[in-house]
């Protein structure tokens, strides 16, 4: 049977349920900046949907009080569920990206908070069914309030936080007359108009900057031998790429 929650809530906490709180992940990059302006005025606790043995190296916690674990047996799906949940005292639950884990899909739909939070880490509504009862937007999101389940409060001006790269350029800079653009989107991620967009840039540059792009679609283009088809697909469009495959 589903599982029972007793929340006694304290308006100071508020819990945040993810597993990509991790410094490599797009979620962590682009909401952190966000998150941050809770700090210091609420209590907080990062619940990462995984067991701790598996939990990423770079798993982020310096910015939360306390740090649980929650999450499903891979092969049974019994959940595996902290009694700070089951027992908890927090007026809000955050999800960054209820989607992005089958955790995070079941908790959707249990009632343990008196506010239940969503936001952009995985920009889709969480369904009519569940228990979520905010998405939080942008106000460019003014048109789709029809189609969320949730209470949409949009913000002006919200958007992913622009993440900043913390690499310093280490003196290899070459002045060879070429701009390179740099693409970093997993390879689920490109589609046929992106690319025709990027070859639209190169043709409108030809007389200004010899344009090259250099893809880094991390090691996930090799899932399923996708490489060759998604190199081939990629030359019938565009013929001044650089693929990364082997970098994040």
């Amino acid at each position: 049977g589903l599982i029972k929650v007793k929340n006694e809530p304290n308006p100071n906490k508020i819990a945040v349920v993810t597993n990509k709180w991790h410094r490599n992940h797009a979620v962590y990059k682009s909401q952190q900046p966000l998150l941050e302006q809770l700090c210091g005025h609420y209590d907080l606790t990062l619940y990462h949907t995984g067991p701790p043995e598996h939990a990423p190296e770079t798993l982020m916690t310096d910015k939360f009080d306390r740090v649980e674990y929650l999450w499903l047996e891979e092969q049974t799906g019994e959940p595996r569920i902290p009694d700070s949940f089951l027992n908890n005292d927090y007026q809000m639950i955050y999800y960054p990206d209820i989607g992005m884990s089958n955790e995070s899909i079941w908790l959707s739909n249990l009632r343990a908070a008196p506010i239940q939070v969503m936001g952009y880490g995985h920009p889709d509504t969480s369904g009519d069914n569940s228990e979520i009862d905010y998405f939080i937007g942008g106000h460019i999101e003014e048109d789709a309030t029809d189609h969320y389940s949730e209470t949409m409060v949009l913000i002006p001006g919200l958007a992913q936080e622009p993440a900043w790269p913390s690499y310093e350029r280490k003196n290899n800079y070459i002045d060879d007359e070429k701009v390179r653009i740099n693409c970093v989107w997993g390879p689920d991620k490109y589609n046929y108009n992106l690319i025709l967009l990027l070859r639209q840039i190169a043709e409108r540059c030809k007389n200004k900057a010899d344009v090259e792009f250099h893809l880094f679609s991390s090691p996930g283009v090799n899932r399923y031998a996708a490489l060759i088809p998604f190199v081939q697909d990629i030359a019938k469009t565009l013929d001044n790429f650089v693929l990364h495959s082997q970098q994040e």
